[in-house]
């Protein structure tokens, strides 16, 4: 059970705790709920471009011109994997730069031993953006190329269609004429067998 003077004390404590005061506090902890993957709410994060990934973005859709809601996820695909390969390769020269510019001897062989783990997991993820992206490609342009297939193989309708060759073929059959009754000798000739000669 808690006690008054827990309560309290909890109260004193909270007063403290009122977040950042400073401009880079505040933006330091804006990124705090920055999520990736379908939840994210920015594919840009705090160093990149916002104008440079909405100029990458019309690129493609103007290159790509996907026309369907199947080529149009497979274009934001390849934008995702091009500007995380982007990010990667920033991610290792960053890693590079900031080592040796604090090494004592701008010497690339300690830097490498010293953070291998880190530009091993940058060039790893940049390998797997790349077949991601190779993947997608591949995904987009064959069913870019089956849709174009589809769309040459079908006939070119008129604007005004006529009622009957919008569904089924429609024929026309003309009623059945009653049968003739048939004559004695017609009877006769019908039933009786020809002779052999």
């Amino acid at each position: 059970m808690v006690t008054a003077k827990q309560v309290e004390a909890n109260r004193r404590n909270a007063q403290k705790c009122t977040g950042p005061k400073t401009i880079q506090g505040k933006a330091r902890a804006a990124q705090n709920a920055l999520k990736t993957g379908l939840y994210s709410e920015s594919e840009v994060i705090g160093s990149e471009s916002r104008d440079d990934y909405n100029a990458l973005i019309a690129e493609y859709h103007s290159h790509f011109a996907p026309a369907t809601p199947q080529e149009r996820s497979l274009v934001d695909a390849l934008i995702r994997y091009e500007w995380l390969s982007r990010r990667y390769m920033a991610a290792e020269a960053a890693v590079w730069n900031h080592s040796l510019a604090n090494a004592e001897a701008p010497d690339m062989g300690p830097t490498y031993i010293e953070h291998s783990l880190t530009l091993s997991r940058a060039i790893r993820a940049f390998n797997t953006a790349r077949r991601g992206y190779a993947t997608t490609l591949k995904e987009l342009e064959a069913a870019q190329a089956k849709r174009k297939a589809e769309a040459a193989h079908e006939p070119k309708q008129s604007k005004t269609l006529d009622p009957k060759s919008v569904s089924f073929r429609q024929i026309e059959i003309a009623p059945a004429a009653e049968p003739k009754p048939l004559t004695r000798t017609a009877r006769q000739g019908a039933e009786t067998p020809p002779l052999a000669a």
